[in-house]
């Protein structure tokens, strides 16, 4: 298990540098933008201008950089273990389909234990270069992008173990992705538009404008709130679920034997 580790870890070892240097550049960036705010031409620009340039890096920093983070590090060399026939090699060692894939997961969940708290030191050092509030609940709003990071990204290493082929197993997880988005869509616009229509207005006119406004505190308010304290634990439940059927499914597909 431990070989199997390192050969993941040393196989992903080019990633890994590009998300340290992705953090570098764009620390680099926002250092410049402070300066600029003290010392340069972003200086002479109104208060508005200002702000909106602070807000437009700190959103950066904070919500951009995890989301470039997290893509970059988790890593499965699927690929390369198809192109030089690494299963047939690994009948002849003494590990287990199990063990091939769950040291993919323990790589990983590492890296995202490793980039979570990075991320979060980010943030901090964000909020103290540009003097902004810490709010907490952006702590889990990172956490979501990299739980759904996690999980999404192991959900298309399942279909890798069960096409073998990475382009088909790509195309087949776009396809997945695209309905699961555009269901989602949809079942919050036909949620909106029933809500208007009880309201007697409709999405095109003007007052129906005015019912959205209700939508939002009647409809959305509670349950954001309800998110806000219990998004923690919502979370790691999904993440955790998610990804032992994704282990389980992902063991299973491994033990095919037709190549």
């Amino acid at each position: 298990m431990k070989g199997l580790i390192l050969k993941e870890l040393w196989l992903s070892k080019k990633l890994r540098i590009i998300g340290l240097l992705i953090y570098l550049l764009m620390f680099i960036f926002a250092v410049l933008v402070k300066l600029s705010l003290l010392y340069g031409n972003l200086g002479h620009l109104n208060e508005g201008a200002q702000k909106g340039a602070v807000d437009f890096t700190t959103a950066v920093m904070t919500f951009g950089f995890p989301l470039l983070l997290y893509s970059s590090q988790f890593s499965c060399q699927i690929a390369s273990d198809e192109k030089c026939r690494f299963r047939l090699y690994a009948h002849t060692l003494p590990v287990t389909e199990k063990q091939i894939v769950s040291s993919v997961y323990i790589l990983n969940l590492i890296s995202l234990a490793v980039m979570t708290l990075l991320s979060f030191a980010n943030y901090g050092l964000t909020c103290a270069i540009f003097d902004r509030e810490f709010k907490p609940m952006y702590l889990i709003y990172i956490l979501a992008i990299g739980g759904g990071m996690f999980t999404f990204t192991h959900g298309r290493y399942t279909l890798f173990y069960r096409f073998r082929n990475v382009k088909k197993a790509t195309t087949v997880f776009t396809v997945i992705c695209m309905g699961l988005y555009f269901g989602v869509a949809g079942g919050f616009m036909l949620w909106t538009n029933s809500y208007v229509e009880k309201r007697g207005h409709s999405l095109g006119d003007n007052s129906g404008e005015a019912v959205l406004e209700d939508f939002w505190k009647e409809e959305l308010q509670r349950p954001l709130l309800w998110l806000e304290s219990n998004g923690w634990w919502v979370l790691i439940l999904l993440m955790v679920g998610l990804s032992l059927l994704f282990w389980r499914l992902s063991i299973r597909a491994l033990k095919r034997r037709d190549n």
